[in-house]
């Protein structure tokens, strides 16, 4: 028996010799799952932070500090007392309290953890539909450069793993074990509290309860019409799911939020690179059309049963990558089934009998060993996160605090929130949706690109003092500007303030 598939079954611990629970332990599938851990690492260990995390984090903070939900914007000058619930509250105080015990490394291994959980749910998500292990694992290594660009610290890697719990406990459904899908409610509770990704939740119910409603035998499409019984459960754990996602600090207020980043908030998405389609001229755009254009090939010429659901869900990653970029994990991992199901037509199957566990538990060794080499240091985090963020200018702010009114980039705004804490009001933060109702997204976008009001729009917002990355057209602006002189440069920002505030704080310090 494959261990993949005993893996989700109960294990009672006097029922089963220790011999036994060291061969599966040891056993091929658990190395080519080691493999894939020891992958993950080598991507996720240039540490990429996303910017929105930083703010996340401060907002984990102070929900742990005052035990209380944020209702209005408190953090900026600009946007301060706006209406604004955390959406991702529950994935916001997992932060706080991974950073609160282990710092960057905590961060780290954060990032390690749900990453090498989304490839190894992908690779157990693939064997089920497959049932060979080792062409899930070929299908899981094929699409796993989709998932590791997005392998960022950031609460949607959280969202992710539920997806694939979501998508393996319908798998479980289909093949017989009723009982697993009473797991989602609890699961939709923890999602919707976390992501909005847990939208791509009831997508993925609406597709299975829409396959169970039919039968169908036509050419390579299958559906089997389910049972009363299974429909009436499917529907039933589909309510409580419903239900379930209405029990937060804010009510059912959360489950709308998706539906009105994608309506209202169009001034906000199109101007994010997340949230356009996926260019075909990078590199993941490319493999991406190549595992489009594989799925047509393959669907035309050998013509492999395909379910409703399955078919329903290829198409609706397709369009939404197409169309938003940010989609492409979603794609890998429902086309990664797919891909390992094609694949198993040549790829031989693990053989239980030839297995070689001594050989197998040496190289599971030599990988952890492998990990626990490659796992960065403190200095190597530090040094990736100053790459990106202005850390030697937040020491300088601190040493030369500035007077009045700071305008920032969106970037760096949630990072400066944390370093310097919540009494520095920043400009402007991942938060777009806050801002977009004040107008202070499109004035912030005339500033930076720049408009010829920039000058101007600064002045309206009474900005004494300007922090942006060392190569953005404002610096050029403002060096040209005789009100403004610049103060701090490095390789990653630039700070600039007025001169008169610069004179001000002189004779001051006189």
């Amino acid at each position: 028996m494959d261990p993949l598939e005993t893996a989700s079954e109960p294990v009672s611990v006097t029922g089963m010799d220790l011999a036994r629970l060291l061969r599966r332990a040891s056993s091929f599938p658990v190395l080519l799952g080691a493999v894939l851990l020891l992958a993950v690492l080598v991507v996720a260990r240039n540490f990429k932070v996303d910017p929105d995390t930083w703010w996340h984090i401060v907002v984990g903070q102070n929900i742990l500090s005052t035990h209380t939900w944020p209702r209005a914007e408190t953090y900026s000058f600009t946007a301060r007392g706006g209406e604004w619930v955390a959406h991702e509250w529950l994935a916001e105080v997992l932060l706080a309290l991974v950073v609160r015990a282990g710092g960057l490394r905590g961060l780290m291994t954060l990032l390690f953890g749900l990453a090498g959980t989304i490839v190894l749910l992908t690779y157990y998500y693939a064997y089920l539909r497959c049932r060979n292990s080792k062409a899930a694992f070929v299908a899981t290594l094929l699409v796993f450069p989709l998932l590791g660009v997005w392998f960022t610290v950031h609460p949607q890697l959280l969202g992710y793993v539920f997806l694939l719990i979501t998508l393996i406990c319908l798998e479980q459904f289909r093949q017989g074990r009723r009982r697993v899908l009473w797991l989602l409610p609890p699961v939709f509770l923890l999602w919707v509290n976390s992501h909005g990704t847990f939208s791509l939740g009831f997508l993925v119910l609406g597709c299975y309860w829409l396959s169970g409603l039919v039968h169908i035998r036509s050419g390579s499409l299958v559906a089997d019409r389910w049972p009363t019984a299974e429909r009436v459960q499917f529907a039933s754990v589909a309510l409580a799911s419903l239900l379930a996602g209405c029990v937060t600090p804010y009510g059912p207020r959360l489950l709308v939020n998706p539906v009105q980043m994608l309506t209202w908030q169009q001034a906000i998405t199109t101007e994010l690179s997340s949230w356009q389609p996926l260019p075909m001229t990078i590199w993941h755009g490319k493999l991406f059309l190549a595992f489009v254009l594989l799925f047509i090939l393959v669907v035309v010429t050998l013509r492999p049963l395909i379910k409703v659901e399955e078919l329903m869900l290829i198409l609706i990653a397709v369009a939404m990558t197409a169309l938003h970029a940010r989609a492409l994990p979603f794609f890998a991992i429902v086309f990664a089934p797919f891909l390992a199901t094609l694949l198993g037509r040549w790829v031989p199957n693990y053989d239980p009998v030839s297995d070689r566990h001594v050989l197998n538990l040496i190289l599971i060794v030599l990988l952890a060993v492998a990990a626990a080499k490659t796992f960065p240091s403190r200095q190597a985090l530090e040094a990736s996160v100053a790459e990106s963020f202005p850390t030697e200018a937040v020491q300088y702010l601190r040493q030369h605090p500035q007077p009045g009114r700071m305008f920032n980039d969106v970037g760096p705004g949630g990072y400066l929130l944390y370093e310097l804490g919540t009494s520095h009001r920043v400009f402007i933060d991942g938060r777009l949706e806050i801002y977009a109702p004040f107008g202070v997204w499109s004035d912030y976008l005339r500033i930076t690109q720049p408009d010829p009001e920039s000058l101007v729009l600064l002045a309206k917002y009474r900005i004494q003092s300007c922090l942006i990355p060392s190569e953005t057209p404002l610096v050029a602006v403002l060096a040209a500007s005789p009100d403004w002189q610049k103060v701090y440069s490095d390789g990653v920002s630039a700070l600039f303030v007025r001169r008169r505030a610069e004179a001000v704080r002189t004779a001051g310090e006189r």
